[in-house]
């Protein structure tokens, strides 16, 4: 007599996670009970030059876990062995419909950001942005003004395009004495109103798609009576020129405008959570105290993983170049320092930007940023901008 092994018996024994299976299990096409239907699952295609390392980067997670949840789930004929070969039959993956769980297992070494792996839009975007002068104690100037925005990012094979749409000033506060000249210039921003911005993969801006029409409502604009009349003496001819540059090629003011570079952030590409980088970057912005001087700066960036709380955080840290105050020193000398009780120059310029996506979708869902230019203890400007996109965490 033959001894045999009754088929319900191999099938509650088999370990789903080890590639062997009896000949006679092969050629019946047995599936054995799904052993993780606590957790939906769906199809993954599987791409020319895809590793299960690869892959399970992409979706951030473990890639042992990975899979065993499809071993657990897809027929064994279509299971992975524990070297993680890839079986050239096997075109598909099978994974979580939520990923969630499996994140929270895993903190990768590294991470890589790009724009058809995260979310970086919204219809319903909250800005904030308020500003202060201060000198020998005094405040000089204060002005905060809240926004609603929408933005959409389209992803193409040659490039990406970011449109951003101011919808609506919510609230505007300003220093009573410039109240009245803020009301009459406030619609130098107006051309502006609408941006379409072509990216490259980092995420810098390196055109303007709709340059043509903004142009086009800067001379709109120039033709009304109340335009016309502020234009009239030297003072605004000096401001229709400028004006006349900024918006027939506006590159260079929307990269210098720190609220556009916050909104289409270059922040893509590799990123190890945990480990500070440092680097030089092509960020200029005007000095607010030496006004025809340009500050450029050095940042340095780190990241870290709060999978509990459904978090990747990115830090930003940027600081004027250290030749900074030398080009600055002979106006000091001219203009500020006696008004400034004759202190020695003592100059810093820094730009504080925190970034907060979901970890589970990367989906933005903060921006904070904080800029700080400091003469000596005696003169400071400041400007702070919260971005708040009001996103549910929709998978990109």
């Amino acid at each position: 007599m033959i001894n045999a092994t009754p088929l319900h018996f191999l099938t509650k024994n088999i370990d789903r996670d080890n590639v062997f299976f009896p000949n006679f299990i092969h050629r019946t096409g047995f599936r054995p009970e799904n052993t993780d239907n606590t957790m939906e699952h769906q199809p993954c295609k599987i791409k020319n030059g895809d590793t299960l390392e690869s892959i399970a980067k992409r979706l951030r997670v473990d890639a042992e876990e990975l899979r065993r949840f499809h071993n657990r789930n897809a027929h064994f004929t279509n299971a992975i062995p524990t070297d993680h070969y890839l079986p050239k039959h096997v075109e598909e993956l099978l994974i979580p419909v939520d990923l969630s769980a499996l994140r929270k297992k895993y903190v990768p070494q590294s991470l890589t950001l790009r724009h058809d792996n995260t979310v970086i839009s919204g219809e319903s975007i909250a800005v904030s942005h308020s500003s202060a002068m201060k000198m020998n104690g005094a405040e000089l100037f204060y002005a905060k003004t809240a926004y609603l925005f929408a933005m959409r990012k389209d992803i193409g094979e040659a490039e990406t395009v970011c449109t951003i749409d101011k919808k609506q000033v919510v609230d505007r506060r300003i220093t009573p004495m410039y109240q009245a000249l803020s009301d009459r210039i406030d619609f130098i921003s107006i051309p502006l109103n609408r941006l379409v911005l072509k990216l490259d993969e980092t995420g810098k801006v390196r055109g303007i798609a709709n340059q043509d029409e903004i142009n086009a409502r800067w001379q709109s604009l120039k033709t009304k009576p109340e335009v016309n009349e502020l234009f009239s003496d030297e003072t605004g001819r000096q401001m229709e020129k400028s004006g006349d540059d900024d918006f027939k090629d506006s590159l260079r003011l929307v990269k210098e405008t720190l609220l556009y570079r916050l909104l289409c952030p270059d922040i893509f590409g590799d990123k190890e959570p945990g480990k500070r980088t440092s680097m030089d970057t092509d960020l200029k912005l005007a000095s607010n105290f030496f006004t025809t001087q340009k500050v450029g700066f050095r940042m340095e960036e780190e990241s870290r993983i709060e999978s509990e709380n459904d978090c990747f955080i990115l830090k930003r840290r940027y600081t004027a170049q250290e030749d900074t105050p030398g080009k600055v020193l002979s106006t000091y000398n001219a203009m500020l320092k006696d008004f400034l009780r004759g202190s020695p120059l003592e100059y810093s310029f820094t730009i504080d930007c925190r970034y907060r996506f979901s970890y589970d979708t990367m989906t933005m869902i903060a921006i904070d940023c904080r800029l700080m230019e400091k003469l000596n203890d005696s003169a400071s400007f400041s400007n702070e901008i919260t971005v708040n996109f009001n996103n549910p965490h929709t998978t990109p």
